[in-house]
């Protein structure tokens, strides 16, 4: 899955449509924005129409808000 669209932020935790790779299926989620998320968790996430995960050639995302910065 790859983020599509944040819808909403606060702080660090957000809302976001997760768009799958491989089908182009659309689920809207939440989200936490660290690098560990965007490194660890968005790229293994299943689609739920077609159980695929991102390929590991897919482009990765990375945090708005910087390591350490306190909001």
């Amino acid at each position: 899955m790859r983020i599509k669209q944040k819808t909403s932020q606060h702080r660090r935790d957000f809302t976001a449509v997760y768009a799958c790779e491989h089908c182009d299926h659309e689920v809207e989620g939440r989200g936490y924005d660290d690098a560990n998320f965007h490194a660890n968790v968005i790229p293994f996430a299943p689609c739920p129409e077609c159980n695929k995960i991102a390929p590991e050639t897919a482009p990765r995302t990375a945090p708005d808000v910087p390591a350490g910065v306190v909001i």
